[in-house]
């Protein structure tokens, strides 16, 4: 009897280890995805634990705007014949663009092009193979090299070498301030990477990053980060980042609740403006404000809106192509809501 009993635990067991579905490339993002994260104050932050249907509750300060991100093809973006095999590009800022290989089987890094230096990944950084199995890690390592100029007339040739680990390590249900998310998997990323260069020292980082997703959508519903970075010499710095989607903290944590609501056109042309409507409550001035990706303020407008449904002009014919925030602020400077902006 007591092996019959050991036997059906152990079935069990193993049942319990194979039913929790992989992760498959419907993480991977593609062309036009799009998404907005806001900062959270780190203080008393960290990940929790690890495991099979875990419940992850988060109480967040978010702060600052909300930041977007999208993804581009990278054919016509500035660096792309360094990139032959990328398919993905996505902007970095200050004219900077990270270029991606996203299939079937992959998520892999292969470098970065910026206005300094281009980085071409001689063995490009796999983030994630398919499937990606509950409790199983995958390792890749990577390495790239590039060269700058050092101020002076001189050039700096810099070497990087490195691990990612990439494991999912739980699963479960998120709740971030209130918002409760169910079947969300979390991944946990870490890198070890030591840079030399013609400067006689070297290196080494190390970062942990733990994101938390839905396994059919690219978008992280929340990500803490630390990273840790040794010069030598006793000098060490450390810094902690969390970032949260506004998908998991709904439009009332852009800002303080509001009797303003909006809706914007989610896409127009580069020759027209655009139209925001606001239904007011209550007669009510306020301003509409164009952010592009990397947290600019593009134009703005102010608008006095009545009771009722209200059509305000956004300026936005000539801008370039791409994806732009729409934030609507009070008279008193509180923030009511924000909405995203494509211009094709």
């Amino acid at each position: 009897m007591k092996k019959t009993l050991l036997f059906l635990a152990a079935c069990g067991l193993l049942h319990n280890a194979v039913a929790q579905a992989p992760i498959t490339s419907s993480i991977n993002p593609s062309v036009g995805f799009s998404s907005f994260s806001k900062a959270a104050d780190t203080t008393g932050v960290v990940p929790g634990p690890a495991g099979a249907n875990q419940t992850w509750n988060f109480s967040l300060n978010v702060t600052g705007l909300a930041v977007p991100s999208s993804v581009i093809p990278a054919a016509g973006t500035a660096f792309a014949s360094s990139f032959p095999t990328a398919n993905l590009a996505s902007n970095a800022g200050n004219g900077s663009y990270a270029y991606f290989l996203a299939d079937n089987s992959q998520y892999t890094f292969l470098g970065i092009g910026t206005t300094n230096y281009v980085d071409v990944y001689t063995d490009p950084e796999t983030y994630f193979s398919y499937p990606l199995n509950y409790n199983v890690p995958q390792t890749d390592n990577f390495a790239g090299n590039y060269s700058y100029d050092d101020g002076s007339g001189g050039t700096i040739h810099m070497t990087h070498t490195g691990t990612h680990t990439a494991t999912y390590d739980g699963y479960g249900t998120l709740i971030v301030n209130g918002h409760t998310f169910n079947n969300v998997v979390r991944i946990k990323n870490v890198d070890d990477i030591t840079y030399t260069s013609d400067i006689p020292s070297s290196s080494t980082s190390h970062s942990e990053a733990y994101l938390w997703l839905q396994p059919n959508s690219p978008e992280a519903l929340l990500s803490i980060s630390s990273n840790v970075s040794d010069f030598g010499s006793g000098i060490v710095i450390t810094s902690k980042s969390v970032n949260v989607s506004t998908l998991a903290t709904g439009v009332d944590e852009i800002g303080t609740r509001s009797h303003l609501g909006i809706s914007v056109q989610s896409s127009l042309n580069q020759t027209a403006d655009g139209m925001l409507v606001i239904n007011a409550e209550k007669p009510s001035n306020g301003s509409a404000e164009v952010y592009n990706t990397i947290g600019e303020l593009i134009s703005s407008v102010d608008f006095s809106a009545n009771a009722g449904v209200n059509v305000v002009a956004l300026p936005t014919s000539g801008l370039s192509k791409g994806l732009y925030l729409v934030r609507v602020k009070e008279a008193n400077g509180k923030v009511t809501g924000a909405q995203k902006l494509v211009v094709q």
